[in-house]
């Protein structure tokens, strides 16, 4: 699938989701002042809410989702001199914004296990990295056993960088040396860094994000490895 191909199925997404909207209101006429006026009541939404949840638990427990966390930032604003995620809240048990992802990620694998009636569910977390966090994320997740998950199902890749200039003078930054400096992309860079990027492993990260996989891409999902 490419980046094309992506944004298609987004934008019908987006589509379906406005005509749902659409068709669960209906007018409805009031005097007000004397006069006639038309407002909109929407209705059905708790059962429009209940299905997509339904639907949500059904493609969890199928295998049919991931977890993605944008990690590409430094913790600069934090005060933190590493990656955002390994930024430890003041607490007394100091978890990582790391940490508390993934113990919400693992209730929702839970309770996808107690609503489906099964032992087990596949729900991949896929860490989008950048140059400047990447081998710090990686190693912060080893050092602590994947915070419980499966190491197979802990994945990372890189979104892209771009150079960076000034926003007076749109001069680019360099570096004594001369080098040019370069930042990560952003937060909109993951649409071209999931489709483009592979894991470590060699496989496409896509395949692990795929909604409806083959048998064959899913065993290749689960054995993906960072």
């Amino acid at each position: 699938m490419d980046g094309h191909t992506l944004r298609m199925e987004v934008e019908r997404a987006l589509r379906r989701q406005e005509e749902e909207v659409r068709r669960s209101a209906r007018p409805l006429s009031r005097g007000e002042g004397g006069e006639e006026e038309e407002v909109m009541v929407r209705i059905g939404q708790k059962e429009v809410r209940r299905e997509a949840e339904r639907k949500g638990w059904k493609a969890i427990a199928a295998g049919q989702c991931a977890a993605i966390i944008m990690a590409g930032g430094q913790g600069t604003r934090l005060g933190y001199g590493g990656p955002k995620g390994c930024f430890q809240l003041d607490t007394p048990s100091r978890p990582s914004l790391f940490h508390l992802h993934v113990k919400r990620l693992i209730s929702v694998k839970e309770e996808a296990c107690r609503r489906a009636r099964q032992d087990s569910v596949s729900l991949p977390l896929v860490i989008m990295c950048s140059f400047a966090t990447s081998t710090q994320i990686k190693r912060y997740f080893f050092d602590h056993s994947f915070f419980g998950l499966p190491p197979s199902e802990v994945l990372f890749f890189s979104q892209a960088d771009i150079p960076t200039a000034s926003a007076s003078s749109l001069l680019p930054f360099s570096t004594a040396s001369g080098e040019e400096v370069r930042a990560p992309n952003g937060n909109g860079g993951i649409f071209a860094a999931v489709v483009c990027q592979r894991c470590e492993s060699g496989e496409d990260v896509v395949a692990a994000l795929s909604p409806t996989p083959t048998p064959a891409s899913a065993s290749a999902s689960a054995s993906a490895s960072a």
